[in-house]
């Protein structure tokens, strides 16, 4: 199964997209704030805030993200 995990929330579409068979990176639109071992270790560092801040000074921790994928929506890529 191929695809990544997307929540739309307070104007923005947060991503977590395979950049590579090891590396999952976070996507806000077409802007890509950071990379990360595992799609859990994305969630992760996205629901700390702890580095992921967006181009309009927000804190991802800020966002109100599900802190469980099966609350993302999962989009299947071809």
């Amino acid at each position: 199964m191929f695809g990544y995990w997307e929540f739309r929330t307070h104007g923005h579409s947060i991503r977590i997209v395979p950049q590579s068979e090891k590396r999952w990176i976070i996507m806000d639109g077409d802007d890509a704030l950071e990379s990360h071992p595992s799609d859990l270790a994305a969630l992760d560092a996205l629901l700390a805030g702890s580095t992921c801040l967006l181009s309009d000074g927000i804190n991802t921790a800020e966002l109100g993200l599900p802190d469980d994928l099966s609350e993302w929506r999962f989009v299947r890529l071809r």
